[in-house]
């Protein structure tokens, strides 16, 4: 890292075309016909399914604006920071390897037509320091940020171990598990999901109107 790239400043927000041109549009069409067509069952048949879908979509779309608005990545005086929500993780340019963007095939991602596009940030160790979703970002910010920080770019899709395995620490544990022990992940989940379900129900006993 030379002086001028680490006085060079930056200041990268997610982006909503990008979001649509790489994500949306990545969406399997069968995917979305059953959705919607289970979307408007709901609707007009379960009592109470429009207050639970109105207020799911109302809170959908105020995580999505707030998410929009307060996350950055940034880079100014040697120091890149990361900021999602709340919070926010600082490193000094130093410390960075460069930023990797990939793409990563999840057994569980059918209802995608080809592998989402996934980045790192990883360290000169070639750990991953975080992860994000490329798809919410455009492409010629990230490829600012590269040039930047450096890092290069593949097309070629990877599993989740195959990316684990090349920046350690990209992916989240949960996800690795639910990868690599699809069965497992089946016969814990179906229990629990079972329990959530009758959990909505009683409640929504106790709050309808009668």
């Amino acid at each position: 890292m030379d002086r001028s790239q680490a006085r060079q400043r930056l200041i990268l927000h997610p982006s909503i075309n990008g979001y649509f041109n790489k994500w949306v549009r990545n969406l399997g069409l069968p995917f979305v016909v059953i959705a919607v067509i289970a979307l408007i069952y709901r609707w007009a048949t379960i009592p109470g399914a429009r207050t639970t879908v109105f207020a799911t979509i109302v809170g959908l779309v105020l995580i999505g604006v707030a998410f929009f608005g307060r996350a950055e990545i940034s880079v100014d005086d040697g120091v890149l920071t990361y900021r999602r929500f709340l919070w926010g993780r600082r490193f000094r340019l130093e410390s960075i390897g460069g930023l990797a963007l990939r793409r990563l095939g999840l057994r569980w991602n059918s209802y995608a037509r080809s592998p989402a596009p996934y980045a790192v940030v990883y360290a000169r160790d070639g750990r991953a320091l975080f992860s994000l979703s490329a798809a919410l970002w455009s492409d010629r910010d990230l490829r600012n940020l590269q040039e930047v920080i450096g890092g290069d770019s593949s097309d070629a899709p990877l599993s989740a171990s195959e990316l684990q395995s090349e920046f350690p620490g990209a992916l989240p544990g949960w996800l690795l598990f639910l990868e690599g022990h699809p069965v497992w992940t089946i016969v814990i989940g179906a229990p629990l999901a079972l329990v959530v379900v009758i959990v909505a129900i009683a409640l929504w006993d106790l709050v309808k109107p009668r």
